[in-house]
């Protein structure tokens, strides 16, 4: 599998602020309530193979619009890149980590 490539970080954001409709991990692990903060989603989600060590998503979740991405200008060139979880993956989310708990606790 393929992690993301820079062109979807153009294409997706607009502005440095998210949308309303997209949520951080930090959020989605409030949202949720399943008893997991943001580091253990994440690791939940990287050992599920949906995320890379570096915390962001696979190509094919991005295409499916599970997730997208968030950039900010960093000095004077360079790029910081975010994702970010939209409605859609709020629900394919809470799928994975209640298979996942269920499965394995």
């Amino acid at each position: 599998m393929m992690a993301f490539t820079t062109k979807y970080i153009r294409e997706d954001s607009t502005s440095n602020k998210p949308s309303p409709t997209t949520y951080s991990f930090r959020q989605v692990a409030e949202i949720m309530d399943l008893g997991v903060g943001r580091n253990k989603l994440m690791n939940l989600l990287r050992e599920a193979g949906i995320l890379d060590h570096y915390g962001m998503p696979y190509e094919k979740y991005v295409d499916a619009g599970y997730f997208s991405f968030r950039e900010k200008l960093s000095y004077k060139y360079s790029f910081l890149a975010a994702s970010v979880v939209g409605k859609k993956g709020l629900d394919f989310i809470k799928r994975k980590v209640e298979d996942y708990l269920n499965n394995y606790k």
